[in-house]
């Protein structure tokens, strides 16, 4: 899995200073954000820009080789550490930093490219090749402030993404919104799809997810759809369609009750609430029919909790 790693920067001045979180945050879940909020208050106390340094890619999935595991894209990931506060963000290929020894990784990168005086860290961190470095190595080789985030935990499970990623994996969608302290979204361009949903008299918002994202196993979810800027409960079948469709694509087909219009060519983004069934063949269309009818009247009476 090879994906383009620009800088990706907003508004700071390095020059002044920055307070840096070091992580890879896929999914910016609730461990990563106690890491954000240390390093946006430790920036605003020492008159820093509050700054990440991470990877487009997970280490551990780029040795892996492991395509379609990514909780967030580069963007996503992007917008997320923004809308918590971070003013500046590298966010680098991993290729172009796995021989760096601790030391020069600390010199050459922190101290001198980002100009750092304050690094913010979890518990488990590490860096360097071959992941020899680790907090305590951040401790003897930074000369300034270092501080470590404990782990963060939920009804006693600690909170990591893997343990999202196995949550998202086995369906269960709503226990993985309390950990990433919001629901897990797929965003994508509405397509032309087959024309089904409308021949049948429930219309849909088709795309394609990214091939770099995790994907919820086939299935018919309750979903909230975001378009035009709007957010509109909806059911989704997240899968192959297997009564209509014979290609083996796997997509998202959003019907959102009472919404008509022209929707080709829209962004749109489909937020995961809960799972309503397994995605199933049906011996006829009329089957099918009814199956859809019980699947929207549930996810229209579903009382919407809240992710955190």
């Amino acid at each position: 899995m090879n994906l383009t790693a620009p800088r990706q920067t907003c508004a700071g001045n390095v020059e002044t200073g920055t307070t840096v979180a070091l992580g890879c945050f896929d999914g910016v879940h609730r461990g990563h954000l106690s890491i954000i909020g240390e390093a946006v208050r430790e920036a605003a106390e020492s008159g820093t820009v509050p700054s990440v340094f991470s990877f487009a890619e997970p280490p551990a999935l780029f040795f892996q080789n492991a395509a379609g595991n990514l909780l967030t894209t580069v963007g996503e990931k992007t917008a997320l550490l923004s809308s918590a506060g971070i003013s500046e963000i590298l966010m680098a290929d991993f290729r172009d930093y796995r021989d760096f020894s601790s030391e020069k990784f600390v010199n050459d990168v922190l101290i001198k490219q980002m100009n750092a005086k304050r690094l913010i860290c979890g518990y488990n961190f590490t860096f360097g090749r071959n992941g020899s470095g680790n907090a305590d190595t951040l401790r003897t080789l930074f000369p300034g402030k270092v501080c470590v985030i404990p782990c963060v935990s939920v009804d006693g499970e600690p909170v990591s993404s893997t343990a999202v990623r196995r949550l998202i994996s086995s369906g269960n969608l709503l226990r993985a919104s309390v950990f990433l302290g919001r629901f897990y979204s797929i965003s994508g361009t509405v397509i032309r799809g087959r024309g089904d949903g409308s021949r049948l008299g429930f219309p849909t918002a088709n795309i394609i997810p990214p091939s770099v994202k995790l994907l919820p196993p086939p299935g018919v979810y309750v979903t909230t759809a975001e378009l035009d800027g709007k957010e509109y409960r909806a059911v989704t079948d997240a899968g192959y369609a297997p009564t209509v469709d014979s290609s083996d694509t796997y997509r998202l087909e959003t019907h959102v009750p009472g919404l008509s219009g022209d929707l080709y060519g829209k962004p749109l983004t489909v937020r995961f609430i809960d799972k309503i069934r397994d995605e199933k063949k049906y011996e006829s269309e009329s089957e099918l029919v009814e199956a859809i009818r019980s699947d929207i009247g549930f996810a229209e009476s579903y009382l919407l909790p809240k992710s955190r």
